[in-house]
C-alpha cells in the first residue's frame, strides 16, 4: 500500500523529511511499496553491463529475469542502487519503461554504428567513469560489478585495493578471464549459480 494511500502526503514530502528513500515497485499497473530505506553516507551501489551480461547468460541457454535480479541484489545484499548501462535504440522504449518501473536506473549511451553497419555495445568507459564519480561523491562502502568484460580489470583491481570490492558478478567463472579471477579474488560470484534462482519463466 502507498504511504500516501494512509496519510494522505506523496512519497516526495516523506523523502526530504525523513531522509528516506522510498521504492516504489510497480506491478500489472499498480504501484506498491517494495521497501523503505535510510539514506546513509555510505552507498552500496551495483553497475551492471546489460548487454554484456545478457550475451553471457544467453550463451549459456538461459536469460535473466532482470525483475527477479533486481529483488535479490536488494534482499540479498540491502544495496542502494542498481545502475544499469545500456545503448539508446529507440525502438526499445516499452524495454526501458520496464526497467524504469523496476527501479533501475538507467545510464544510456548513444548507439554508435561501425563501417560495417554493426552496433558497437561497449559501455565500459561509461560505467568506470560512473564508479569513479560515485566515489568521490559518496562514501560508497561496496561495489557490485555485474560484467566479465576484461576491459574491467584495472578498476576491479582498483577497488579492490581501496576495499570497495564486495562482488564482481559474472555469468560463469569458469569462462571468466583469468586477469579478472585474479584481481576479484574471493569476491567473485557466477550467476548460472543462481539460475534456479533468477530464471526467466517462459510463457506457456
Amino acid at each position: 500500500m502507498w504511504i500516501e494511500d494512509i496519510f494522505g502526503i506523496s512519497n516526495n514530502f516523506w523523502q526530504k523529511a525523513w531522509n528516506v528513500r522510498i521504492f516504489e515497485y510497480i506491478k500489472n499497473n499498480k504501484k506498491k511499496i517494495l521497501f523503505v530505506r535510510y539514506k546513509g553516507l555510505y552507498m552500496k551501489i551495483v553497475y551492471i553491463d546489460a548487454q554484456n551480461i545478457h550475451k553471457g547468460t544467453k550463451d549459456l541457454w538461459w536469460t535473466i529475469d532482470r525483475e527477479l535480479f533486481f529483488l535479490y541484489m536488494h534482499k540479498k545484499f540491502d544495496v542502494d542502487e542498481i545502475k544499469i548501462f545500456l545503448w539508446y535504440i529507440k525502438n526499445l522504449a516499452s524495454f526501458y519503461k520496464k526497467l524504469q518501473d523496476i527501479w533501475y536506473k538507467i545510464v544510456f549511451k548513444q548507439t554508435m554504428i561501425r563501417e560495417d553497419w554493426t552496433i558497437k555495445w561497449n559501455v565500459d568507459v561509461d560505467l568506470t567513469m560512473s564508479v569513479m564519480d560515485d566515489l568521490h561523491t559518496w562514501l560508497l562502502s561496496s561495489t557490485y560489478i555485474v560484467s566479465w568484460d576484461g576491459d574491467f580489470n584495472t578498476l576491479i583491481q582498483r577497488l579492490v585495493e581501496e576495499k570497495k570490492l564486495w562482488r564482481l558478478i559474472v555469468p560463469t567463472i569458469d569462462k571468466t578471464s583469468s586477469q579478472l579471477r585474479r584481481a576479484s579474488g574471493s569476491n567473485i560470484q557466477a550467476l548460472l549459480d543462481l539460475k534456479h534462482l533468477l530464471s526467466k519463466k517462459r510463457d506457456n
